[in-house]
């Protein structure tokens, strides 16, 4: 319903950005009334510079891809120039990889600036927002050894108690809000992949303006490998 409500009575344009931010802001005003609850479980170890889960693919609405595009084309030319360098080194090296392999790289997200610290922190995605953890030692164990942490992890209750699950479903609260409000307007909302979806719209500004008239511009993004079209990848 926020998204809803922000999309109203702007322009399209407008609309979308006004709509990904109130899903952003409705996830973390939830987020905040709940963690003391989550918390009696265990504290949240979560704190700037931890980057362990910044190694990852992040899964993406396109108006969530669409608002840190925008975003980062209002960046300071020079400020511009040093992350979009890092944006196109990462989606040239990890655009090809399912999500194991992805883990397995242990390539740091494009946004992953200094000292552990996300540049785009404000807009980050609904996906980024609920990902929380009681153990920063296992978070880190994840990155450095991933195939040994699966194994770790099978052993462990389902769900894993470092992993609440509170966060994470508030932030698939606001991604089904806001997808459902893209579907009433006539825009694409299938997953994509943080890295390649904000590339292509960098590299294409009228992927911009076709996303919004509803045209599916990001196909490549998908975050299905085999939804992607072969020729374009």
């Amino acid at each position: 319903m926020a998204a809803r409500d922000a999309f109203a009575g702007a322009d399209r344009a407008a609309g979308a950005l006004h709509a990904t931010r109130a899903a952003a802001e409705a996830y973390d005003q939830a987020w905040q009334t709940a963690r003391a609850d989550v918390e009696d479980a265990g504290p949240i170890a979560c704190r700037a510079g931890c980057d362990a889960c910044c190694y990852q693919h992040v899964a993406v609405l396109p108006l969530e891809a669409l608002a840190i595009a925008t975003a980062l084309r209002r960046e300071e030319p020079g400020d511009q120039h040093a992350l979009r360098a890092r944006l196109v080194s990462t989606d040239a090296m990890t655009r090809d990889f399912d999500a194991p392999t992805r883990r397995r790289a242990r390539i740091a997200c494009a946004f992953l600036g200094a000292a552990g610290r996300c540049d785009i922190y404000e807009i980050r995605p609904l996906r980024c927002r609920g990902l929380h953890s009681r153990d920063a030692e296992l978070c880190r164990r994840q990155t450095d050894h991933p195939d040994l942490a699966a194994a770790e992890r099978a052993r462990q209750p389902d769900p894993h108690p470092a992993f609440p699950l509170e966060p994470v479903r508030l932030a698939d609260a606001g991604l089904a809000g806001l997808a459902a409000v893209c579907a009433e307007r006539g825009i694409a909302h299938e997953p994509l992949e943080l890295m390649r979806a904000v590339q292509l719209l960098l590299d294409d500004p009228d992927r911009m303006r076709g996303l919004l008239d509803g045209a599916d511009g990001l196909v490549e993004a998908r975050l299905d490998l085999a939804a992607r079209p072969m020729a374009k990848r």
